[in-house]
């Protein structure tokens, strides 16, 4: 039996990950009854954030005395948490026209589950703080940034939350953050950034300069309209 694992951290929700590592590979054989056991050490410093899903991919090649083989592979997520939140919140809101909005709760397995759990909307502006490239890296993005809430309300996963107050926001910069416990006690969040937008504003309190599109699919003789607004100082 010629066996390799390997390694790759993700989110919860999404199914991608940024690239297997290698962990180990051997070889071995099996007993009488036709069994073997593949060693596998769970290293808690190989999570990159605790928020993420560490998944050991362990691929076995067996080959029988009369040389066919066969190959099986098993994927075994670990976590310091139960499941992962997602908001699910476009980059792009219309105050006009709030979309269903929804938070999920997804399991190491990629399974959606019911949780419940709170959310708070905040209003982000620029601390007008002078910095260089170099010194934003090293601050991060949030340390650039204030938040105000300004909504909040209780959630179940799959289901809508109540977004109705949006048409009374101002337009701008907007963070959603949610928060579950899992059976553990840990504290799961997650954020989502969006811009409120009103096409009709001349003015739109936005962290970055801000690009829309009412559609991306362009062909001869029709047209679209493209609007732009300037981060605020």
């Amino acid at each position: 039996v010629k066996y390799k694992i390997e390694y790759s951290n993700r989110f919860f929700w999404y199914r991608f990950n940024g690239g297997r590592q290698m962990e180990s590979e051997g070889e071995l054989t099996t007993d009488e009854n036709g069994q073997f056991l593949i060693p596998v050490y769970l290293d808690e410093d190989k999570l990159e954030n605790d928020n993420y899903l560490l998944e050991y991919h362990i691929t076995a090649e067996v080959t029988d005395m009369g040389g066919e083989t066969q190959t099986a592979e098993y994927t075994l997520p670990v976590s310091k948490n139960g499941f992962g939140l997602n908001a699910n919140i476009p980059q792009n809101i219309n105050k006009d026209s709030i979309p269903e909005l929804k938070v999920t709760a997804t399991n190491s397995r990629g399974k959606e589950i019911n949780v419940e759990g709170k959310w708070t909307l905040y209003h982000i502006y620029n601390k007008n703080e002078v910095v260089n490239e170099e010194e934003e890296d090293m601050m991060g993005e949030n340390s650039l940034y204030g938040y105000t809430p300004v909504a909040e309300g209780d959630f179940i996963s799959g289901k809508p939350i109540d977004a109705s107050r949006m048409k009374n926001l101002t337009p701008g910069s907007y963070a959603i953050k949610v928060f579950a416990t899992d059976n553990h006690q840990n504290k799961i969040e997650a954020e989502s950034k969006f811009v409120l937008y009103d096409l009709h504003a001349e003015r739109m309190e936005v962290v970055d300069d801000w690009l829309y599109a009412s559609t991306t699919e362009f062909s001869s003789g029709t047209s679209a309209d493209i609007y732009f607004m300037p981060k605020q100082p």
